[in-house]
Formats: C-alpha cells, sequence, structure tokens
C-alpha cells in the first residue's frame, strides 16, 4: 500500500519560553522536525560593524600557514572568531584571478572590537606568508555573509561535516596528508572552522542544540558532474575516516542535512534526540515534517 499522511492543521502558535517550554526547547536546534517557523523575534547586538573578512595564500604556503593557524588560534580573545580552508576553486566567472584553478588556503577573521585591536591580533597570521589577497578590512555586520563568499546558486555538490576535539601539530599533520597540495584531493574546500566561544556557554533558557563542547568543526564541499560526485563523496569519507582520531563523535544540525537521517541523529545525545522523538509525536503525530529525521514512536 502507498504510504498516506493526513494534511497538516495549519494551526499557528506563538511559542515563548513561557507560553510554550518544551517546544520553545525543541525548536531551538531541533531543525525542521516539528513544524514550520514563519517568523522569529531576537534581540540585535549593538554591532553596527565587525573588522572582518579572508586572507588567502598560495600553495607554496598552505603548510606554513595551517600550522601557524593551529597555534593561534588558542591565543585568541573571545571578540575574534576564525576558519581555515584549503580551497582548489576553478576558473570560473565570479572567482578572482589570483585564486581561480590553483590550491591555496584562506583563513577567514571576524573581530566585533576596534579596528586596531584586531588588526594587531591577525597580524601574526598576516605575516605567515605573502597574501595573494588580503581582504580583512572593518565592514557593516549585515556583509559579514562575504566574509566566506559561498556561492549563491545551486551546485552538483557533496558534503560532509565532522566536529574535533582539536586541532594540534598530529591534526595538522594528518590533513595536510589526506587534503593537502599534491595529494590529489577533489574536494573544493576542505574548512576547519574553530567552535568554542559564546557557542560552548549554555544559554540561560535551554535547547535542543548539543555538543556545546567540540573545540572545532570540520566541513568538506566537493563539486562535479553528477556522475563524477560518488568518488567525490568517497574521497570526503576517507577523509574523514583519516581524521577519526580527533572526532568528538557527532555534528552540528546545521551541517547535518546532507548526510540524511544518520547525520540528523548524530547531532544529538541519546537523551535528547529522546525528548525530540517525543515531542515530535506530540506536535506532528502523522510525521508530516519529520521526512525521516526524527524516528516515530
Amino acid at each position: 500500500m502507498p504510504l498516506t499522511r493526513s494534511p497538516a492543521t495549519a494551526r499557528t502558535r506563538r511559542v515563548t519560553a513561557e507560553s510554550e517550554p518544551e517546544l520553545f526547547w525543541g525548536l531551538r536546534g531541533g531543525k525542521s522536525s516539528l513544524g514550520i517557523i514563519t517568523a522569529t523575534e531576537f534581540d540585535l547586538l549593538q554591532l553596527p560593524y565587525i573588522y572582518a573578512g579572508a586572507l588567502f595564500f598560495d600553495t607554496g604556503h598552505v603548510d606554513a600557514v595551517t600550522r601557524a593557524w593551529a597555534q593561534w588560534c588558542p591565543t585568541l580573545p573571545a571578540e575574534a572568531t576564525t576558519s581555515l580552508a584549503l580551497m582548489q576553486l576553478p576558473p570560473m566567472p565570479g572567482v578572482p584571478e589570483p585564486l581561480a584553478g590553483k590550491f591555496t588556503v584562506a583563513l577567514r577573521f571576524v573581530f566585533t572590537g576596534s579596528e586596531d585591536d584586531g588588526a594587531r591580533w591577525l597580524a601574526p597570521m598576516r605575516s605567515a606568508g605573502v597574501p595573494l589577497i588580503d581582504a580583512v578590512a572593518m565592514m557593516p555586520s549585515s556583509m559579514i555573509g562575504m566574509v566566506h563568499s559561498d556561492p549563491e546558486d545551486p551546485l552538483p555538490a557533496t558534503e560532509r561535516s565532522a566536529l574535533l576535539t582539536d586541532f594540534s601539530t598530529d591534526t595538522v599533520e594528518a590533513l595536510l596528508q589526506a587534503a593537502g597540495p599534491g595529494t590529489g584531493s577533489p574536494q573544493l574546500a576542505v574548512e576547519i572552522r574553530q567552535l568554542g566561544g559564546a557557542l560552548s556557554q549554555e544559554p540561560d533558557v535551554a535547547s535542543a542544540l548539543c555538543h556545546r563542547d567540540a573545540a572545532f568543526g570540520m566541513h568538506t564541499v566537493g563539486v562535479a558532474a553528477p556522475p563524477e560526485l560518488p568518488a567525490v563523496a568517497e574521497h570526503a569519507t576517507g577523509l574523514h575516516t583519516a581524521m577519526n582520531a580527533w572526532q568528538f563523535g557527532g555534528t552540528l544540525p546545521n551541517f547535518s542535512a546532507a548526510q540524511g537521517p544518520e547525520g540528523f541523529t548524530s547531532s544529538y545525545t541519546p537523551q535528547v534526540l529522546d525528548r525530540l522523538t517525543e515531542l515530535a509525536g506530540k506536535y506532528d503525530p502523522n510525521a508530516l515534517f519529520r521526512l525521516g529525521q526524527v524516528p516515530a514512536r
């Protein structure tokens, strides 16, 4: 028999910590497993400008910059956050000429303090090599998306994500051996994101978000013609296996979609997943929104 599902009730709810605390908990971190959020209200930071952008270094500096970044991250204050990406951007419209068709390393940086302090904290990485492009400057906070400059159009891509316990000298060595210059890696980008900071702190009102104590996140993106995507995905699996010694376990929900139900469940502890499953059974008994993510009761 074909699977049929009852239509949604389309009931509108205003969910707050006071009015519906359980649902408020689950919607914050539970992704699309409980319904559709049509509007949100939240406080904004009084932060009109940030010191932010990216440094790009050529192939010959990948090793030195990656090792320097691993040592530099632990020194940063709470006002700073950073990521580092091994990049292989194709020669196509929109890709800056110095980066097109080359293996480069991109250092992303955001600082919420003054320009002078931000430049002082970034100085060790600016001197780790000669940048091909230095695009770090003061910018409106609304332009923060320019730090990564991710493509806006859909692409045939395969993605994989994991959390890491640290990013030590040994971790750097394993990463470069698996995906550095000369390895034949087909990945468009292999990014290591510094976590911690506010993310690591439980909010005053608890949420379903787990794994706050992971130190770093690793995300791989491969782009290829559809017949070639399985081989790119297989390489990404091997890369993540090479990093097993530093695997924290699980991932963050924002990066779980490409890994299907397995990725979704790995975003949570067993206790939190059980609680989300109970909520899904209550608020979506016909599994309209679960899409195979939260197990049915």
